[in-house]
């Protein structure tokens, strides 16, 4: 089975990046940059895993964390990685109140980003034939 995953970022770098190597690695991705786009692709179908900054542009400085509770609201919840270099134990704290199930402070690495994927889907984080 594929896993479907939402990457939430308003880099374009890090949106290819993630993409390219979740393909790779036999995922479904479906990559956006903002809050509106986010509540689309979640309304329009389940994912597996959201990867959500919370910055997500200067007019959207804590919008990933909205994210993070409507992809938690779901009638099929994603589990959500919440990657960001606007970290903060406080920060933490509230997407974790919101449902992430792990935080990741930018720069990490890909391979990382992957294994925790995997850890919440129960695999080795590859997506299955």
């Amino acid at each position: 089975m594929r896993h479907r995953v939402l990457v939430v970022d308003d880099e374009p770098t890090i949106l290819a990046a993630l993409e390219r190597f979740l393909r790779l690695r036999g995922f479904d991705v479906v990559c956006v940059r903002d809050l509106e786009s986010a509540t689309h692709a979640l309304t329009a179908g389940a994912f597996a895993v959201a990867i959500v900054d919370v910055h997500l542009g200067p007019d959207a400085e804590r919008a990933g964390l909205e994210v993070v509770s409507r992809a938690r609201a779901q009638p099929e919840p994603a589990r959500v990685i919440v990657l960001t270099a606007h970290g903060s134990p406080e920060l933490e704290r509230e997407a974790r109140e919101r449902g992430a199930d792990a935080f990741l402070a930018k720069p990490v690495p890909l391979s990382e980003v992957t294994a925790v994927v995997g850890a919440l889907l129960g695999d080795s984080g590859q997506a299955g034939p």
